[in-house]
């Protein structure tokens, strides 16, 4: 039987706001099999980052269960087994980025891995220059090398290409692809159709904190007589949107 690296039931996060409360995942199940590549889609607003927090134990659930690894998701990532590359933070500007990736190993006595993991991610050129003069793509390189450290079960992915050129694009995945050792969990959320179809084994369409359809991106098409992974998308989503304009 494969292993069960993450798991949810009636997996639920409220947000208090002035209009009320925000419910921004809603009573999600979800199991993750250990290896599995996960991309998860939604417009903004979905639920995608809220329910990354909570795998990564950033965010405690309002309501419902989750387990990573076996644990709750803090005990989970302090054991070092999860590593996450999320959108923004956790960088000094006036660093370099050989200080920074040094700081970092130092942290998991993993200074012995430096040179196969700089090796690996092409941060070799890169290493003499300030955090304050990488590029968006440099910067995203840097964080995957910090994410790669601890050689985690899990990496989480939170748009990490985000504002990327399609040329940092391909580069930022095949290192990606060519770094995560047989049998990592991987699982990122997405604005990008071409990228969450190529990269997720499984796919999975969120809305308003719910999960409206999962599979792969051939089976999720196909459910909806689709010719490409977005018209799907929009055929789902669309449709959520229409029932809950007549539930308001």
């Amino acid at each position: 039987m494969e292993e069960i690296i993450i798991k949810t039931r009636d997996l639920t996060k409220k947000f208090k706001t002035k209009a009320g409360p925000l419910v921004a995942v809603d009573h999600l199940n979800l199991e993750v099999p250990q290896g599995q590549s996960l991309g998860i889609l939604g417009s903004n607003g979905a639920g995608k980052s809220t329910l990354l927090e909570m795998i990564l134990g950033l965010t405690k659930p309002t309501s419902g269960e989750i387990t990573v690894l076996g644990t709750d998701s803090v005990s989970a990532m302090r054991s070092g087994q999860v590593s996450a590359l999320l959108q923004s933070g956790g960088l000094l500007p006036d660093m370099t980025v050989a200080e920074t990736f040094e700081v970092i190993s130092s942290l998991y006595d993993k200074r012995n891995q430096m040179e196969d993991i700089i090796e690996k991610t092409n941060l070799r050129p890169l290493l003499r220059k300030r955090i304050a003069h990488c590029s968006g793509g440099e910067i995203q390189r840097l964080r995957l090398a910090m994410a790669l450290i601890p050689n985690s079960r899990v990496l989480v992915l939170d748009e990490p290409t985000a504002g990327m050129d399609p040329h940092a694009m391909r580069e930022f995945w095949a290192l990606v692809t060519d770094s995560v050792s047989a049998g990592t969990t991987l699982i990122f959320a997405t604005h990008y159709m071409t990228e969450a179809e190529r990269y997720g084994e499984k796919l999975m369409i969120m809305h308003a904190g719910k999960v409206l359809i999962e599979g792969s991106g051939a089976a999720i098409k196909e459910a909806e007589k689709a010719n490409t992974l977005e018209d799907a998308f929009f055929a789902v989503t669309d449709r959520a949107r229409h029932l809950q304009a007549l539930t308001r």
